[in-house]
């Protein structure tokens, strides 16, 4: 995904999750997934075209925010609103914050700044993503940093669950 959306290698991703979004939201509002369908027409009404896209779009697993009463504003020269204002508080619905794995260090500089001026509570919530590190390293690192910790390690000896956790030293191998 980082390639389709950030071919320039500037990218961030904020990451959140349906409900803490929901949890923002107006009464009136709805968060909805959106459907990768082909439909054309009035059926369903403005909240399904709201959250219709074509097909071709599907691997963006989408969400958006419908609010209807919004679509009976207009602006002083007759325009509809092209979106709602929602009160947001980061600390709160921010799970990370992910700097696209192939940045340079001066993005990842520059984001780790400006969060730490706008919005200091995330600052230890933002990293590289991990598609950045080795895969072999990924896999690794865990068991690296349970040996480096002095733990001793068990496996349950079942060849199908490769997981090798630390001993707990309160109980037999």
């Amino acid at each position: 995904m980082w390639r389709m959306y950030c071919p320039t290698q500037e990218g961030v991703a904020i990451h959140t999750t349906a409900q803490q979004l929901q949890a923002t939201l107006p009464d009136a509002a709805s968060l909805l997934p959106v459907s990768y369908v082909f439909e054309t027409g009035l059926e369903g009404g403005v909240v399904r075209i709201a959250s219709q896209k074509r097909p071709m779009f599907a691997s963006e697993h989408e969400w958006r925010v419908v609010d209807v009463r919004e679509i009976e504003k207009q602006t002083p020269d007759g325009e509809l609103p092209r979106g709602i204002r929602l009160n947001w508080n980061p600390s709160e619905q921010v799970g990370g914050i992910h700097i696209h794995p192939d940045a340079d260090s001066s993005l990842e500089e520059v984001v780790r700044d400006s969060v730490r001026v706008y919005a200091p509570s995330l600052t230890g919530l933002v990293r590289k993503s991990a598609m950045a590190e080795d895969p072999v390293m990924s896999f690794a690192r865990p068991l690296m940093d349970t040996l480096a910790s002095g733990q001793r390690l068990e496996s349950n000896g079942d060849a199908a669950d490769s997981a090798v956790r630390p001993h707990n030293s309160g109980e037999r191998p």
